[in-house]
């Protein structure tokens, strides 16, 4: 399921305990009710269609909250790449920054709670980590630390990984996160054993051939 920014805020706005008017949620988005209610409509219609059920539920006078059904799952694993290409900007940022900081605004958490700010900074540690890059932060700036190769490599790949993940989107495959990881897994085991890295456009074709494999055996 892909979310834009609006919506993914939407989703880390609401809570499972308590309701909120939609007017609330247009003045905080700066968006009209309307907008609201068909941000709303999208959402519920996705994951009916992948979860069978809705994940925004509403009460007449009091709003909405976040179905109880979700409430021990992840759902933010379901909610894919708008974040994960906000997330490998801010990276960029940081890369090409490198070695000076830059504001934590860039992050655009004004609407987040404080776990969702922490999920994604952790995130964004574990992306960084990847390329043997450390990522520090204080109330105001975030900054790395890593081996000038390995921050030349990092941009290298993070470009080659946006370029991937908006070429999948513009041709319609959506691939949630955990189908994802077990691609990007067998992509590298293909590497390890031809002992070379697989370019652009190249792992697209890869990617949507393993994808309609699994695709098929789950239909």
């Amino acid at each position: 399921m892909i979310f834009s920014s609006n919506e993914n805020m939407l989703i880390n706005i609401l809570t499972y305990e308590e309701y909120v008017s939609a007017k609330h949620l247009a003045e905080t988005l700066y968006v009209s009710t309307k907008t609201v209610y068909r941000m709303i409509k999208k959402v519920n219609e996705l994951f009916m269609e992948e979860k069978k059920e809705p994940l925004i539920i509403s009460e007449p006078g009091k709003g909405y909250k976040l179905s109880s059904h979700f409430r021990n799952r992840d759902i933010h694993s379901m909610v894919e790449f708008a974040e994960e290409n906000d997330l490998n900007e801010v990276s960029l940022a940081l890369l090409f920054k490198y070695p000076h900081k830059i504001k934590r605004n860039l992050m655009d958490t004004q609407f987040l709670s404080d776990s969702s700010i922490e999920r994604r900074l952790r995130k964004l540690s574990e992306i960084l980590k990847k390329y043997d890059i450390h990522l520090y932060y204080n109330r105001e700036y975030l900054w790395i630390k890593g081996e000038e190769v390995s921050i030349r490599k990092a941009i290298n790949h993070i470009f080659l990984e946006m370029n991937k993940i908006n070429s999948l989107s513009e041709i319609g495959i959506k691939i949630n996160v955990i189908d994802k990881h077990f691609i990007d897994q067998q992509i590298t085991l293909l590497e390890e054993r031809l002992n070379e890295y697989i370019n652009y456009p190249y792992d697209i074709t890869i990617y949507t051939h393993i994808f309609m494999i699994i695709k098929r055996y789950r239909e």
